[in-house]
């Protein structure tokens, strides 16, 4: 089971994102070891996307895949992306961003492949919950 907490939730935000709290809270801790600006530069792309919602942001930053999974992610800037889906009972209203990685080149390798397809296996075993 995948615990998914708030991570830009409230009424300034169109689209409310909720991360697994585990596994995206540690990659990009991670990473920031080493790409601290960056990571906070992608930080602050989820906080600008949470705002204005995610369905209304173009596809160079909201990019849709197979199986309702879609990535988050700055084209312009680092490789980040963050993988999730829209939340079946609140379609385009709540997203749950189920992990975090690095991308790279500008093609998808398998691992990165496999990312969104695992992110796909939760979205449709339903193996998540809300935690607060």
């Amino acid at each position: 089971m995948h615990d998914v907490e708030p991570y830009r939730v409230g009424p300034r935000f169109k689209t409310d994102l909720w991360v697994d709290a585990k596994r995206v809270a540690r990659e990009m801790k991670k990473i920031a070891r080493k790409k601290r600006d960056l990571v906070n530069e992608y930080q602050a792309l989820t906080d600008r996307a949470a705002t204005i919602g995610f369905d209304d942001l173009p596809d160079t930053l909201f990019a849709h895949f197979d199986w309702q999974v879609y990535t988050l992610g700055n084209r312009q800037g680092s490789l980040f992306r963050g993988a999730g889906f829209f939340d079946s009972k609140k379609p385009k209203q709540t997203f749950l961003m189920m992990d975090f990685y690095e991308k790279h080149g500008q093609h998808y390798r398998l691992i990165e492949r496999e990312k969104i397809i695992r992110v796909a296996q939760i979205r449709n075993e339903g193996s998540w919950r809300y935690t607060d």
